[in-house]
């Protein structure tokens, strides 16, 4: 491993694998051409195929370590490799999204002047012809102490729910959770960290460049949605009483409702009319639905959002499917 067998590095960057051969190599590269050597990577590979396999064995050696185990999903992946980091903050990549050039170091210079404990990154969504940023609402480029005051510009928009767009330094979080999740992860973290005392610095000019296509987490159908949103919808009721912020109730609901919305889409896309309506039936009957209609009110959302999920609560899986079909064409 060279000079990263000591005892620690500047940043672990985490990415969690499972069979993504089409976009890993360019991840990968991100990293490695960096201007800056005081890193490592930790690669949590998930029960890939054979074919990622060999990359990945291919790739391991200095610098990148690989833990290989069956797929225990995001939540225990990102937790795996937490708990294997050697680096001082952990930067958390995801294997189909890449570094813009240059930001270890920059990071790096920021850890110098403020010794914050969480950096946030601007998103840039990238794809289907078109960039946009999400930048957290908070002064520029200065050393701020978290306070419970401003939770609710950390819940206020669904992107900040991932620990991708945030660099943290090892130790902060844990994982106090042993879920197997896959899909809706993200949240479960951002609870951990808004019941810790942490000092963060908003990157306002850094980016975390997401990669937007039709495999992306934004895009594809995922199979266990249905059990994973009534955890996190039960977790974030629980959070909420346990800290003792009622008024805060509804603060996700966007987030929850975008979630829905991204879900009830991604079967209208990838299925015929028959299936399509059969998943959306069984996902409207759902716990986590149902906790979502008696717990939070639709808000936040465009009048495209609210329109189709206000069909599929009227149950008009048929037209959603048509909308979804005309919109892929």
């Amino acid at each position: 491993m060279g000079e990263v067998d000591r005892m620690s590095v500047r940043f672990t960057v985490c990415i969690p694998v499972r069979n993504s051969l089409k976009t890993l190599p360019r991840c990968l590269e991100s990293v490695r051409s960096q201007d800056f050597s005081d890193y490592e990577i930790v690669m949590v590979d998930n029960g890939s195929d054979e074919e990622t396999i060999r990359y990945l064995k291919g790739v391991e050696g200095d610098r990148i370590r690989i833990v290989y185990q069956e797929n225990e999903g995001l939540y225990l992946s990102r937790k795996k490799a937490m708990e294997t980091a050697k680096g001082d903050y952990l930067f958390f990549l995801d294997s189909d999204d890449y570094l813009e050039q240059g930001i270890l170091a920059k990071l790096s210079a920021v850890i110098d002047r403020t010794q914050a404990d969480v950096l946030f990154l601007t998103t840039s969504l990238i794809g289907f012809n078109r960039e946009k940023q999400i930048s957290y609402p908070f002064p520029p480029n200065v050393k701020t102490e978290f306070s419970q005051e401003m939770i609710r510009d950390f819940l206020s928009e669904p992107l900040f729910n991932n620990l991708w767009n945030k660099v943290i330094r090892r130790g902060v979080l844990s994982g106090k959770h042993a879920y197997h999740l896959t899909c809706v992860e993200g949240m479960l973290y951002l609870l951990e960290l808004l019941e810790k005392r942490f000092s963060f610095v908003n990157c306002v000019d850094l980016h975390y460049l997401y990669s937007v296509h039709s495999g992306s987490a934004i895009q594809a159908y995922n199979e266990n949605f249905v059990q994973e949103f009534e955890i996190v919808i039960n977790e974030y009721l629980n959070f909420v009483q346990r800290i003792q912020r009622p008024d805060l109730k509804e603060e996700k609901a966007k987030s929850f409702y975008f979630m829905l919305f991204t879900h009830i889409c991604s079967i209208g896309y990838g299925f015929n009319r028959k299936e399509s309506c059969r998943k959306m039936k069984a996902l409207r009957k759902s716990a986590g639905v149902q906790t979502l209609y008696s717990s939070f009110k639709m808000k936040g959302l465009s009048w495209t959002r609210q329109g189709v999920l206000i069909l599929f609560k009227a149950k008009f899986f048929r037209c959603i499917h048509l909308i979804c079909r005309l919109k892929k064409r």
